[in-house]
């Protein structure tokens, strides 16, 4: 029907209509009715203020699941990063070659260059001079730089690399160039370096063939200085090598910050503080180990080490460090899905509460309303 009973009671409806008996039990009906319906409003009234209650408590539920979730997937994104970054560098330091550093190189003479750029000059002066006589002509007029100038320079670069003893001559469009082996001063030292002496003075010390060039030269009030250089290919194992240390300090780092978020956490930074056990050995070919197993690196003292004994280095570095990293991120994987812990174990029973109240709760909030309804169909 179209009027509720709380309508119909407020507009006083005569209740004989519906209901069968005397006055006086309509009457006390009609008292059960109103008194039924004032219960169930009463009701309602208390469940809507709780099912407002129990919203914020879901809500704050979903937010917190959410704030897991972010943290959850930042943890593993974090250690995912790690495990790959330390993996390809330990990988790149077993496969590197460490004797090939100190090879020797294919002889090259550097009076090519020189020779060569006395070409270029005089190709230049005969642009410039060029330049010079065609003031004012139209710019499409000017006749174009003599490319041949390029073509007279490979000649010399070639004479040069015949190392002949004996002054060679190339004749070209530019003139005479003669291409002759500077003489400077080169002592062989007992330990094997190559020390020349330069035209202003200074000295280079070559060492592993070239691996390491130590200059020394003196400043305007006569003070020493030494400016260390290394060849491309050291260049390349000292980056190989630090890229290592950096990615396994990086491996430590991010489980002993993480330390508190589970044991087994805790556990795989101990794992990788490891190193100190074997610190000497470490340290003897320029790899430092601190007291809480991150790793430091003497550039100066790797490469030296380098040129002394590339096995060893190989042996210490691939074989021992690099190797022991591998392991370490093999048993880091295969502890992944266990390092962080999951929603039930880091919320308990807040968050066995909260689902409590917003699943079950929700069910017995909806009775309330389902009661009305009927009640509101009978009559």
């Amino acid at each position: 029907m179209a009027m509720t009973v709380s309508s119909m009671v407020n507009s006083g409806i005569n209740y004989s209509m519906f209901l069968t008996g005397t006055s006086s039990n309509q009457n006390a009906t009609q008292k059960t009715i109103a008194n039924l319906w004032s219960s169930y409003n009463s009701a309602n009234s208390n469940a809507t203020s709780t099912a407002a209650n129990l919203q914020e408590v879901r809500t704050n539920a979903a937010a917190l699941v959410a704030s897991y979730d972010e943290a959850k997937n930042t943890f593993y994104n974090e250690f995912d990063a790690n495990m790959n970054d330390l993996a390809e560098s330990a990988q790149a330091v077993r496969d590197f070659d460490f004797k090939g550093v100190t090879a020797e190189p294919k002889p090259v003479d550097t009076n090519a260059f020189s020779a060569a750029s006395k070409v270029v000059q005089a190709a230049t002066e005969a642009a410039d001079k060029s330049a010079e006589e065609t003031q004012g002509v139209a710019q499409d007029a000017k006749p174009e730089i003599n490319k041949d100038a390029f073509s007279a320079a490979a000649k010399v670069v070639e004479a040069a690399n015949k190392n002949s003893d004996a002054p060679q001559v190339v004749r070209s469009d530019f003139g005479v160039t003669v291409v002759s082996p500077e003489q400077s001063e080169r002592v062989v030292n007992s330990d094997g370096s190559v020390t020349t002496t330069n035209a202003d003075g200074s000295k280079t010390t070559s060492i592993g063939n070239g691996a390491i060039q130590k200059t020394e030269f003196y400043d305007s009030i006569g003070n020493k200085h030494v400016e260390t250089a290394y060849s491309k290919v050291m260049q390349s194992a000292l980056s190989t090598i630090q890229d290592f240390v950096d990615n396994y300090n990086g491996s430590l780092q991010f489980f002993q910050e993480n330390g508190e978020v589970s044991s087994r956490v805790n556990r795989m930074a101990g794992v990788f503080g490891d190193a100190t056990y074997n610190a000497k050995t470490y340290e003897s070919i320029g790899i430092t180990v601190n007291v809480d197993g991150s790793l430091g690196m003497d550039a100066e003292k790797v490469a030296q080490a380098i040129v002394d004994n590339p096995s060893r280095v190989s042996s210490i570095m691939g074989d021992g460090l690099a190797s022991n990293a591998e392991r370490h991120v093999d048993v880091a994987n295969s502890q992944r899905s266990q390092l962080f812990p999951s929603a039930q174990d880091m919320f308990g029973d807040e968050l066995s509460t909260a689902s409590f109240y917003t699943s079950g709760a929700y069910i017995n909030l909806n009775a309330y309303s389902s009661l009305g309804n009927l009640v509101n169909m009978m009559f």
